[in-house]
């Protein structure tokens, strides 16, 4: 949008008909990307477009539900409309499509997954959308798993759609005061829910300010306002503060959710570097400063590496060393069996199949055994 914001124009003025698909969309999805390529305001600048109908959905099925609904009212229908649909460039799993979520798909907003601790002693409203959908998934899992939350997520499909249908619902209600009122969908959805409510997108906080008014109670927005260029995506949306613990921290913030020592004790845990290690043939994620030799780390894009370790296993891992090296190219790895006759050196090095302490991992994921923590690791000794 914000290169062909002009031919948009001139598209609406035209009477055009079809579906623009914004590729790579959103501000974190191309990892380490210049800033020509970080999109966090397409849907704002779409918002001003008055036949435009924009979508910003996350799992297959909403796509396909999405282009059916457009079909039906442009080529069957004769509507003039045109849709602007934001996609990622990112691999996870498609669920299934909730029952029943077909008419909150197209309208903006379905709860896509209810909390698994309903009896809990607090409550959180969570909404995701496009990418960061997956961050308010884990987040909904760590609010549950560690601080007692039970956390309700919801997808919301179109913030512009909920918007001008609050907006269409206030000028009916205006024009007919002595009818029944007309309640705006958004509202209609989150009236009856219990708990704080945190919108966490991959674009500019304005976009979940806009149904703010229409919210039963305040809503604290998480978005990715600013520049910001990264090594992956992990380190970006840590930046823009719209990860899961960002999200958890922007739940637990609340007076009615937890005491504000438990916020700042769960902020500081949160926010300290972690591990995903196998100990005891057990998974579990520890503090970084916890691991010891002979713990199993667990490594996939994203993470920052917690000790000196050998690779057991490597599905494509490159990693970033530059905290040691001062070279910003990542580096190739192996696993132990397929770097036979690479003795283990220092960092910097292509097939090597050793990982060292503060680097990054950039691509791929695998196993590692440590072999070095603290003082004796790579970084220990600078």
């Amino acid at each position: 949008m914000q290169r062909v914001g002009d031919l948009v124009w001139a598209a609406a003025d035209t009477r055009a008909r079809g579906f623009l698909l914004g590729g790579t969309a959103g501000r974190t999805t191309l990892a380490g990307e210049g800033l020509q390529h970080q999109d966090g305001h397409s849907h704002l600048l779409s918002l001003a477009v008055p036949s435009l109908i924009s979508y910003d959905p996350t799992f297959g099925y909403e796509i396909a539900v999405i282009i059916e609904d457009g079909i039906q009212r442009m080529y069957r229908d004769g509507e003039s409309i045109f849709y602007y649909i934001t996609v990622m460039n990112e691999q996870y799993a498609m669920p299934a499509m909730p029952e029943g979520a077909a008419d909150g798909i197209l309208k903006g907003l379905y709860k896509f997954k209810s909390t698994g601790s309903p009896k809990a002693k607090a409550r959180a409203q969570l909404l995701g959308s496009g990418a960061i959908l997956l961050e308010v998934l884990q987040a909904q899992a760590i609010l549950e798993s560690q601080y007692d939350v039970a956390a309700d997520v919801w997808s919301v499909t179109s913030y512009q759609e909920l918007y001008r249908d609050a907006h269409a619902a206030e000028r009916w209600n205006r024009l007919h005061p002595g009818q029944t009122p007309r309640v705006p969908f958004v509202t209609s959805c989150l009236w009856d829910t219990e708990g704080v409510l945190v919108a966490a997108s991959d674009y500019v906080k304005a976009l979940p300010d806009a149904i703010d008014r229409w919210m039963p109670r305040r809503l604290t927005s998480l978005g990715t306002d600013g520049f910001g260029r990264s090594e992956g995506r992990a380190a970006l949306r840590d930046h823009f503060e719209v990860d899961a613990k960002h999200i958890v921290v922007a739940a637990l913030e609340a007076p009615e959710t937890l005491p504000s020592a438990r916020v700042l004790e769960a902020l500081r845990d949160l926010t300290s570097p972690r591990a995903l290690v196998i100990r005891g043939g057990e998974r579990r994620r520890i503090a970084g400063r916890e691991v010891v030799r002979g713990d199993i780390l667990v490594l996939a894009e994203g993470d920052r590496v917690a000790a000196d370790a050998l690779l057991l296993i490597a599905d494509d891992i490159q990693a970033d060393e530059s905290l040691l090296t001062g070279e910003s190219v990542p580096v190739r790895k192996l696993a132990r069996g397929d770097a036979a006759g690479t003795a283990p050196q220092r960092p910097g090095g292509d097939d090597q199949p050793m990982v060292y302490s503060g680097s990054l991992i950039v691509r791929g994921g695998g196993l590692a055994e440590v072999t070095a923590t603290g003082p004796r690791s790579a970084i220990g000794r600078i």
